[in-house]
């Protein structure tokens, strides 16, 4: 589970939860309904929350996203990773390998690297490629590791 906390400032004094996380984190509403309907999704002072309720500045507001990942075939591989943190991963794909699976693709694929790198870590994860290249394309491909990251760069990255 990644957890993310975040202070209230006397700019977001009085406003409401799911304002803020929309408009002032860039989280989308499928991801706080998502929060919305999970055991400590959205935590404010360490006390649950609703997203109608309204923030103080001094509040602490904890988004808690679970992770849930599909099982998958797993690729022995090693493609070189450009750039991680806890949030995102950079691959630099190379070329003639798919980024996802598909009926002639089951075995070499970078979502098969990266449920190895899942693995390996003991981290489950959702393969969540963020921008995607032709199978005998190379360059970097960015992954999000978590749902909300996915929601906040899927417009902004591109190839």
């Amino acid at each position: 589970m990644r957890t993310i906390q975040y202070e209230i400032d006397d700019d977001d004094n009085g406003v409401r939860v799911d304002y803020y996380l929309m408009r002032g984190k860039g989280i989308s509403r499928r991801v706080i309904i998502k929060l919305k309907n999970t055991n400590k999704g959205l935590l404010k002072n360490g006390e649950h929350v609703r997203t109608i309720d309204v923030l103080q500045t001094g509040d602490i507001l904890e988004v808690n996203l679970p992770e849930v990942s599909r099982p998958m075939p797993v690729c022995d591989t090693i493609v070189p990773i450009i750039y991680s943190d806890e949030d995102i991963i950079v691959f630099d794909k190379p070329p003639f390998m798919p980024v996802h699976q598909s009926g002639g693709h089951i075995y070499h694929t970078l979502d098969g690297v990266y449920a190895r790198i899942c693995e390996e870590s003991n981290s489950p994860s959702t393969f969540r490629a963020i921008n995607r290249l032709d199978m005998d394309t190379s360059g970097a491909v960015v992954v999000a590791r978590n749902q909300l990251v996915a929601g906040q760069l899927w417009k902004a990255v591109s190839k």
